[in-house]
């Protein structure tokens, strides 16, 4: 978000940078940047969403993790994965042409490389849940308060992407962690079930300042009203020993819940995982809905009979 036109050449001499972030900027020499990039031996992770990069018939098949949405030339349809991500949506029904009685709506930053929850969702699946799936990130990494323009308009954008797919299902679940987390938060009221994993819930408290202070408030503002309109329960898992955390969660409507966990890890998804307690956690959820559904449609059925 600085408005650079190029990076230097000298950073063809940083043989130990691992990440690079620089979305939201005007490079647009797609092809010699990425050339240059993909010769950095212990590159892992670069994020160039949101620029102006020409695309078009460059392989993007390259070593290290790269998120490319909202630049100039890329295919349809998109790739939102682990490793490459050139969209900002993907749809995944469970059987093609069908559409299941639950959505499960993953929210990442910018993508790859930190694309989340497509692991749980095959989980869920090879644990014969039926459930399709929605994976959104944010090219522009700005807390999906951008659109592709680069205006502040990322939440009605989004919105309109997102209404008319979860109007199909009778069960909506959103989930995400930190920028993904305030995501599930924002988009709460299209839910029936949210958890949000360390999410920021007023940017005042980010550093360094993010956007100008109507930005900031038009956040503040909508993710209070998106949480209390949400048709369910919405969960917030925080750090209790990570304060800048415990600070955003302290800032949430009443009617959120807030877990606190052992760590002083902003990563809570991952300190979950890591103690094999967030497929469970998401399971649990899942399965309530789908019985909540099986009772629903029993009762429809003896009614009708």
């Amino acid at each position: 978000h600085n408005r650079l036109l190029t990076l230097p050449p000298s950073m063809s001499q940083l043989r130990k940078l691992n990440w690079l972030f620089a979305h939201g900027n005007r490079l647009s020499d797609g092809p010699g940047l990425l050339q240059m990039l993909s010769q950095l031996p212990r590159l892992k992770i670069c994020g160039l969403g949101a620029n102006q990069l020409q695309l078009s018939g460059v392989d993007l098949r390259m070593r290290a993790s790269f998120g490319l949405g909202w630049n100039l030339g890329l295919e349809e349809p998109g790739v939102l994965s682990e490793a490459l991500t050139t969209c900002d949506l993907l749809w995944d029904p469970l059987v093609p042409g069908e559409v299941q009685e639950t959505l499960v709506i993953t929210f990442s930053a910018q993508g790859a490389p930190v694309a989340q929850g497509q692991a749980e969702v095959r989980a869920l699946r090879d644990a014969l849940l039926r459930v399709d799936s929605l994976l959104l990130c944010d090219p522009a990494n700005a807390w999906y308060l951008q659109d592709p323009t680069g205006s502040w308009a990322g939440l009605e954008y989004f919105d309109a992407k997102l209404r008319p797919i979860t109007e199909r299902y009778r069960n909506v679940f959103i989930w995400g962690g930190s920028m993904g987390g305030s995501a599930a938060l924002l988009f709460a009221h299209l839910a029936d079930c949210v958890h949000a994993f360390s999410p920021q819930v007023d940017l005042v408290l980010t550093w360094p300042t993010f956007a100008t202070a109507t930005v900031r408030e038009a956040f503040r503002e909508r993710v209070q009203r998106s949480v209390r309109q949400c048709r369910g329960s919405v969960t917030v898992h925080v750090g209790e020993e990570n304060h800048t955390d415990v600070r955003h969660a302290s800032l949430l409507p009443p009617c959120a819940k807030v877990h606190f966990h052992d760590t002083a890890n902003h990563n809570t998804m991952k300190h979950l995982k890591n103690r094999e307690k967030l497929l469970p956690l998401l399971k649990f959820e899942v399965v309530g809905m789908l019985l909540g559904v099986a009772a629903c449609t029993s009762k429809t059925d003896r009614e009708a009979a």
